[in-house]
């Protein structure tokens, strides 16, 4: 007996007879995840930006403070000015914590959903 329909189409497949049909539905999906890809990038790349920016701020606030406290400055604004840049500093530094067990998790995620 001749061979299947379906059988016909598989081999026709396989010979690159439907490359045409493949590339016209593949193609803008394609175009979507490599737009999509490239966005995320996008968003990376800015983020770890912020974040250095953000680690050197935490940096400074931090020289800022441990010198204030080394000279026990006895003026009372610039102490309430001082527990101010503290709180910053505690807010930055939960920040930066969140990003990184953020980036540990993400790390973790993708070496799971691998092929």
């Amino acid at each position: 007996p001749p061979p299947s329909p379906s059988l016909l189409l598989l081999a026709d497949w396989r010979e690159g007879g439907m490359d045409l049909i493949a590339s016209a539905l593949l193609g803008p999906v394609c175009e979507r995840l490599v737009d999509t890809a490239i966005e995320e990038y996008k968003l990376v790349r800015d983020a770890q930006e912020e974040v250095k920016k953000l680690m050197t701020t935490v940096t400074l606030i931090k020289a800022v403070l441990q010198d204030a406290n080394q000279k026990q400055v006895g003026d009372k604004a610039v102490r309430t000015w001082l527990r101010s840049l503290k709180q910053v500093l505690l807010d930055a530094e939960d920040v930066l914590d969140e990003v990184a067990t953020n980036a540990a998790l993400g790390t973790r995620d993708a070496k799971d959903t691998r092929c």
